[in-house]
């Protein structure tokens, strides 16, 4: 039985009426740029996580981004900046932001209202799957779980042009992971726990083919029934962001709350 399985629908579903705070907002993506750091994932000051802020009807909408030139390890909640869709700072502060790294995030963001989070990665094993003709191969279970879910943007040069936005969120449709060609992955999520855990998985399934493929050894494919088994099932995305929300994250929180609680600064 998977994780997700074992998850009992509704047990600890919170209140989901009322949108987050961006106090909360900001604990969460300072986690998860911290979280991206111990799990190896960051790339020096390169890359980017971003989140959408609530806003009242006919208000312009505002995101948080991190401040050009830190460290992920850095990163706390009070650090972040306030940006508007281009990328051009709202917040009173004189700290700067990359703002051609949020030329993805911001095309993904005016395409999907339900793109609270994206997060953007340069990992090794990310890029690697992602320079290969037929992509992530479904050698594993965490492949299959998100097997037909992942769309593909063809590498155009660094996307810092802004005609790039509509080609890219096009490739991306309706699905919540993407390999840019030839430079790293990409998650969207309600949630920053939904993003991340998404990344997780995709991140996860990328190491176990790098490191399956380099054995060098014939690899057993599973029978393409079951991989279209692992397919089927129009609520597992809803599943899966249930059971990030509700145990994942909180139990992320509770390791970083241990090892650098200043995240929360």
């Amino acid at each position: 039985m998977t994780d997700i399985a074992m998850f009992r629908e509704g047990s600890r579903e919170p209140n989901r009426t009322d949108p987050p705070k961006e106090h909360e907002l900001r604990r969460d993506l300072a986690a998860a740029y911290r979280l991206a750091a111990l799990f190896g994932w960051d790339d020096l000051i390169a890359t980017h996580f971003s989140v959408r802020l609530p806003s009242a009807p006919g208000e312009p909408e505002a995101f948080l981004l991190n401040q050009y030139g830190i460290l992920f390890e850095e990163i706390t909640a009070s650090s972040l900046v306030k940006v508007d869709v281009e990328g051009d700072i709202l917040s009173d502060s004189d700290e700067p932001v990359n703002k051609a790294g949020f030329v993805v995030h911001s095309a993904v963001h005016q395409a999907r209202p339900d793109a609270g989070c994206v997060m953007h990665l340069h990992t090794e094993d990310g890029v690697a799957v992602s320079a290969l003709d037929e992509g992530l191969l479904p050698l594993n279970q965490t492949a299959m779980i998100v097997a037909g879910r992942v769309s593909v943007h063809e590498y155009e040069g660094v996307a810092v042009d802004l005609g790039e936005r509509e080609r890219l969120v096009a490739d991306l449709g309706d699905n919540d992971l993407m390999f840019l060609r030839n430079h790293g992955t990409l998650a969207v999520g309600a949630t920053v726990a939904e993003a991340f855990s998404r990344m997780y998985t995709l991140e996860k399934a990328c190491t176990f083919q790098v490191k399956t493929l380099g054995m060098g050894r014939p690899c057993r494919m599973p029978d393409p029934a079951v991989v279209d088994k692992m397919k089927a099932g129009p609520r597992r995305n809803e599943q899966s962001a249930a059971y990030a929300r509700n145990y994942v994250w909180p139990a992320l929180l509770r390791k970083l709350d241990r090892l650098c609680p200043d995240y929360r600064n």
